[in-house]
């Protein structure tokens, strides 16, 4: 995958199998984050190279396909959720209650500790709650944008714009 900044905007360009199971396969636009904070974007738009393609903002222990991780993704054909890993190689789960709706579409992932808290909007000021999850993770991790087309075979493309990182 690829991500490229133009005009304030991020375009990120993904292959990859999901962000799913024991091992995640999907691109990661990140930066190193130690301790508490929040990530926000808007996903502007999605490419449909599958109902389960999924585009959104991450918490992740390590750079490697099972680590442990939190993030709020929006999906073209089944609104937004909140996935996570507790264990390394482990499975993942989500919500599986998806809430809001796809994009354009605004997601927020915030760590306090180990308690991982994702919200969704419309607006970007108005939010609604996708979620939370406690995941035991070190002190310092990586906070950026994920992005999977859910299809080895085929790349989708999402766009971010209003991306916000903040430690605390």
């Amino acid at each position: 995958g690829s991500a490229d900044l133009k005009d304030m905007k991020i375009t990120q360009k993904a292959s990859g199998g999901d962000i799913w199971d024991t091992a995640d396969a999907f691109n990661f636009t990140y930066q190193g984050l130690s301790g508490d904070g929040t990530i926000e974007a808007k996903v502007t738009s999605i490419e449909n190279t599958n109902d389960w393609a999924k585009g959104g903002v991450m918490i992740r222990e390590k750079l490697e396909a099972g680590s442990k991780m939190a993030c709020c993704v929006v999906t073209p054909g089944n609104k937004s959720c909140m996935q996570w890993r507790t264990d390394d190689g482990g499975g993942a789960d989500w919500t599986n209650n998806a809430v809001g709706d796809t994009a354009p579409y605004y997601v927020k992932l915030e760590r306090k500790g180990d308690k991982f808290t994702s919200s969704v909007s419309k607006d970007g000021k108005t939010w609604e709650a996708a979620g939370d999850q406690t995941v035991s993770m070190g002190k310092d991790v990586f906070v950026g944008l994920a992005l999977t087309s859910h299809d080895n075979g085929q790349v989708t493309t999402a766009v971010y714009e209003n991306i916000k990182v903040n430690g605390k």
